[in-house]
């Protein structure tokens, strides 16, 4: 719906990106101990900026791929875990759009939103209340809409489909190879920048 929105320029030529995501990491699987899940351990690929990763991926959907990044990703909570538990990224796209992306997993108030600013307004995603806000500056007023799917479930059944039918009917597939690369490469790199303390171009 809003990849919609930004290519028929309703809020005019982008400008930003804000992206947080924000969980409890004992909330995920409240039925097992969080220090036996791969997300305690980075050595199992767990931690926050690489399971968070999503809202990379949905930064680079809706405005582009990554060229520089400043980034800060360490762990700094008191949660027993052997891998990050924050990440702070301030990345200049490959069009000049700046996009600052937010990710932890110690929010104890879970969130999963981002903010896109453009030339004539702004536009609002937040996952828990299933909502979009857009706000055009020549209206000057706020349209909200709600009406998206309220089991989250069926994501993953419409995710199967599509798989299914990229394997069976050679479907083109909404993300490529190359996106899920451009992200890694994102995480890669902020990860350097964290440890040198400088921007580190993405290649």
């Amino acid at each position: 719906y809003i990849k919609n929105i930004l290519k028929k320029k309703k809020i005019g030529k982008v400008l930003y990106y804000r992206g947080e995501f924000s969980e409890y990491l004992p909330d995920f699987h409240p039925y097992e101990d969080y220090r036996k899940f791969y997300m305690a351990r980075k050595s199992d690929g767990g931690g926050s900026i690489l399971d968070q990763s999503h809202i990379m991926d949905l930064a680079h959907y809706l405005i582009g791929p990554f060229k520089k990044v400043s980034a800060f990703n360490s762990k700094i909570s008191s949660l027993e875990i052997k891998a990050d538990d924050i990440a702070e990224l301030t990345i200049k796209m490959k069009n000049n759009v700046i996009a600052s992306i937010h990710t932890d997993i110690f929010g104890r108030k879970h969130k999963k939103k981002f903010e896109i600013k453009g030339k004539n307004g702004n536009i609002i995603w937040d996952f828990y209340k299933r909502e979009v806000q857009i706000y055009q500056s020549n209206t000057k007023k706020v349209k909200i809409i709600k009406n998206f799917r309220k089991d989250f479930n069926d994501n993953y059944i419409e995710e199967m489909r599509h798989f299914l039918k990229c394997c069976v009917k050679k479907n083109k597939t909404r993300a490529n190879l190359e996106v899920g690369i451009d992200t890694m490469k994102l995480i890669l790199a902020s990860e350097k920048s964290s440890k040198i303390l400088k921007e580190v171009t993405i290649r």
